[in-house]
């Protein structure tokens, strides 16, 4: 789209009572703004600290080797409770 014809578009949304001629550039801005506060924000928090990895299992206390819940933890690092 030629940039004669995104303003003849404009211009036609205001006079049909859209907006006011030069809000649709206020607008952006605002968003640009807001847009690069939040990306800001983001990056000045860091990473996320590291939580605890647990898994709850419900079993039959005889259903199993004992062991292997033990085995499971050795090879992931996720505690099983």
């Amino acid at each position: 789209m030629s940039a004669e014809r995104a303003f003849n578009l404009l211009s036609l949304f205001a006079k049909a009572g859209g907006c006011a001629r030069g809000a649709p550039m206020r607008i952006g801005a605002a968003a640009a703004a807001l847009a690069l506060a939040g990306a800001i924000g983001l990056l000045a928090a860091g990473p996320a600290a590291p939580q605890s990895r647990v898994v709850n299992y419900y079993n039959w206390s005889d259903y199993e080797d004992p062991t292997v819940l033990d085995g499971f933890t050795k090879e992931t690092g996720i505690t099983v409770r």
